[in-house]
């Protein structure tokens, strides 16, 4: 713990992202007490917190908002929007020196104010969290004569005072005799009466509650009581804090299809993700099956994306599964899965999934089939020029496609044709006419997919082929890990292993073809 009585080196070294900042008062407190009552009580609970979370302490604040002690000599208040002001202020200096939490201990005189200073703060998501903790609601009352006896405590009281006396206070008289009942309406005093009823209206000696019940025994019995109970509260709000920090939490989501006008926040996530794709891969698949997109959208804007590609004799296949990083911990995936599940109902599915997020898809219901290595090429010697490999022409297509249908788990015609002429340049088949490598563009690198050839040796031709045309470039392959012997190969070539993919299935009806299928298309299209 740190606080004002360190250097500034000292603050400097201090590890801490916790700061808490007591709010203290000037302000009558009967004739039996002092002005500063309340520094002194919220200086002894925020030193105790402090020590607990090894925090930064800041000295008490000692004047803020005792407009309701007005007509009482030496009672001193800033004005509401001073009091906010200030607080806006010192927490934008605790941002500045990244502390992440500021932590407002303070009497309920400023509850209205400071919760609404928070608020605003909070709302807007910053880097900096405020809590605000007000010591008297963490009391157990039944400590409380007043209690027992069905008398409204709340200021000067028997709490306040047995609190102060615990913090080491002495009284400056001893306290009056009761005489806030000769001034009780109806409906007994609350504190939000103060609002409209100064304290002097509620009884003229200044003080509401029972002092003469006061104790030293009962302050520390209230006190212990309240630092373990704001303690236990602080700790529970910072946990969630760390876990989320967005103030909306999960509300506010809800789900929409996808259109083209979504493209800048589409392309957004891409690049938050370091992802590869392009706007022409999100065309093409919107304009493929437009109602299998799906957004989450919030305040208008996408941050959440599932998208179906509808192969039309084979398996719903999921992919481009993106969420933004601030929406991470509210399932935003699993209820974008669950909503295409809703509605292709009893449909095949297939997907590529990434490793870290196989347990979400086995969770509803996804099995395990195979896994797929990634591997990339950044450059490095061209390998030897292979033998016995074409260039693919139009007049190929046919041939590719059948092959491809006889090996994967559906026809995708559409898919072959669309790689083929957007990328033509890298691609390439086998001279005999059993193997081919088609490829595409991406923001990062072209990805090389789909292979299919006899054997590795002849699959990594037509890789050593691509490399060749596309002069080194970058280039990624996604390779099923079963085939040891091509993996080996492109080692030699220069890729090297990026990450993991696993292919899932639900509801599967057919299988690849494995030994033909060296290279798939990537998790977009399988």
């Amino acid at each position: 713990m740190v606080d004002y009585k360190n250097s500034s080196p000292d603050w400097q070294r201090h590890a801490g992202d916790i700061l808490i900042l007591p709010i203290g008062t000037t302000e009558q407190h009967g004739g039996h007490l002092p002005l500063n009552t309340l520094t002194v009580n919220c200086t002894r609970i925020a030193q105790a917190v402090a020590e607990h979370f090894d925090a930064a302490l800041l000295p008490t604040i000692p004047i803020s908002n005792s407009i309701v002690n007005t007509g009482f000599r030496g009672s001193f208040s800033f004005a509401p929007e001073t009091l906010m002001k200030m607080i806006r202020d010192l927490a934008a200096e605790a941002e500045r020196q990244h502390f992440r939490f500021l932590i407002l201990i303070s009497g309920e005189n400023n509850m209205g104010l400071l919760d609404a200073v928070a608020c605003d703060i909070n709302r807007n998501d910053r880097d900096i969290k405020l809590l605000t903790v007000y010591p008297p609601r963490f009391a157990d009352n039944d400590i409380l004569t007043a209690n027992r006896r069905n008398v409204n405590d709340f200021f000067a009281g028997e709490k306040d005072t047995s609190r102060y006396l615990d913090a080491g206070g002495m009284l400056l008289a001893q306290p009056e005799p009761d005489q806030t009942r000769d001034y009780a309406p109806k409906i007994p005093w609350l504190p939000t009466d103060l609002a409209t009823f100064g304290i002097g209206n509620m009884n003229p000696p200044g003080y509401v509650g029972l002092p003469a019940e006061a104790s030293g025994t009962k302050g520390r019995l209230l006190n212990t009581c309240i630092i373990e109970s704001v303690v236990t509260y602080l700790e529970d709000r910072l946990s969630r804090l760390r876990h989320s920090s967005r103030y909306a939490g999960p509300g506010g989501l809800a789900t929409r299809p996808l259109t083209r006008l979504d493209m800048p926040e589409l392309m957004h996530l891409v690049e938050q993700a370091n992802q590869n794709q392009q706007v022409q891969d999100w065309e093409f698949l919107l304009d493929t099956n437009p109602q299998g997109s799906i957004g989450m959208v919030f305040q208008g804007k996408v941050i959440g994306t599932a998208m179906v590609l509808n192969y039309p004799d084979g398996p719903a296949w999921i992919n481009m599964v993106l969420v933004d990083r601030e929406f991470q911990d509210y399932s935003v995936p699993d209820t974008l899965i669950n909503e295409i599940l809703k509605q292709h109902k009893d449909r095949e599915f297939r997907l590529d999934a990434p490793s870290e997020k196989t347990g979400m898809f086995r969770e509803l219901g996804f099995q395990l089939e195979f896994e797929i290595m990634r591997l990339v090429r950044s450059g490095g010697p061209l390998p030897p020029e292979p033998q016995g490999i074409l260039r693919v022409a139009a007049t190929d297509l046919g041939n590719m496609t059948e092959m491809d249908a006889a090996n994967f788990i559906s026809r995708r015609e559409f898919v072959l044709e669309r790689l083929f002429r957007e990328d033509h340049d890298c691609s390439f088949m086998l001279e005999r006419g059993d193997g081919f490598l088609l490829s595409r563009k991406g923001r990062r690198y072209r990805h090389l997919g789909p292979v299919y050839a006899p054997d590795d040796r002849m699959a990594a031709d037509l890789v050593a082929a691509a490399i060749r045309s596309c002069n080194g470039g970058e280039l990624v392959i996604d390779v099923p890990k079963f085939h040891t012997d091509f993996i080996e190969y492109l080692r030699k070539m220069g890729f090297i292993v990026q990450k993991k993919f696993f292919r899932m299935g639900k509801n599967t009806v057919r299988q690849e073809k494995k030994n033909y299928y060296f290279a798939t298309i990537g998790p977009e299209f399988g």
